[in-house]
């Protein structure tokens, strides 16, 4: 009589590869959102927004000169100032991680949006034109193989969606303790 086959054990390695897998087929619904979107809705407020204190000065530097004296330099100054505060704010990586939020926020919020878990496990590039596309996810792992917090999230998403079994996430890594929001850890250091 042959030997009875092993049952299937999910695998740390598996349930990570099923994850991926998962990610991999979501892909194109991800880009689809991303592209409705167009680009990020701060993004595009602030380059308005510095677009038109700069047609402003523009105006008030053409009407001095058509005067002959720079009677409305202060204001020139003041509107000129504050679009460059605002051009080198922009290029600050708080500001490039907040255009991003920004990005999944208005993505996830589209009707019949992806979970915003889900969106935010692809990263996000910007072509030359404004265009934004995906990349495929990765950093799964941190160095100490924990799970990235992003991507345990991804798959909580999945799970709750039906499109990974439960057991995946029991089988996935731990995310490191210092990712975990409301634990007794979190709760013991606010008392010190």
């Amino acid at each position: 009589m042959p030997p009875k086959p092993a049952p299937y054990t999910l695998t740390q390695d598996k349930a990570l590869s099923s994850v991926q897998k998962t990610l991999m087929r979501t892909w194109d619904e991800a880009q689809e959102a991303f592209d409705e979107v167009g680009e990020s809705p701060l993004s595009s407020q602030f380059t308005e927004l510095v677009e038109t204190l700069t047609e402003q000065a523009t105006y008030l530097i053409s009407a001095d000169t058509a005067a002959g004296m720079y009677g409305l330099h202060n204001q020139v100054a003041g509107l000129l100032n504050v679009a460059t505060g605002l051009k080198n704010l922009m290029e600050e990586v708080d500001f490039y991680n907040a255009f991003n939020a920004s990005h999944l926020v208005a993505a996830a919020q589209l009707e019949g949006g992806l979970n915003v878990h889900i969106l935010n496990a692809y990263h996000l590039e910007e072509t030359e034109d404004g265009r934004v596309f995906l990349e495929a996810p990765r950093n799964y792992l941190t160095q100490d193989d924990h799970m990235n917090p992003n991507m345990r999230a991804a798959a909580n998403a999945l799970v709750a969606l039906g499109r990974i079994n439960p057991k995946v996430i029991e089988a996935l890594p731990d995310v490191p303790p210092a990712a975990l929001l409301g634990t007794d850890a979190d709760e013991e250091e606010g008392l010190e």
